[in-house]
């Protein structure tokens, strides 16, 4: 998954399980270049997450929520709800010509 932002650029690889944010350096960003001709400096910062297998967790989540009879950390009312919003991107996605 890539984010542009107008002073960063965040890269999402979920199979490496990865995070990379690019950003401009705030003091010399002027969109574009800076006085001398030159590019302003970019500052590359690779985020720490935890690794894991997600699915596995999800798997564990729902086996103590059936043990305990208590409600898991992501309820199916919260899936509906993400899915609802997936549509709508979908949905705009398609109106602009953007797949």
């Amino acid at each position: 998954m890539r984010i542009f932002q107008s002073d960063a650029y965040i890269s999402i690889d979920y199979m490496q399980q990865k995070i990379t944010a690019l950003k401009l350096v705030p003091e010399r960003f002027n969109r574009g270049m800076d006085k001398d001709g030159s590019l302003p400096n970019i500052i590359e910062d690779n985020l720490d997450i935890e690794k894991g297998d997600s699915l596995m967790t999800e798997i564990k989540a729902f086996v103590h929520s059936v043990a305990t009879r208590k409600e898991p950390p992501v309820t199916g009312r919260d899936g509906k709800r993400a899915l609802e919003v997936a549509i709508k991107i979908k949905e705009c996605l398609v109106k602009t010509g953007n797949r």
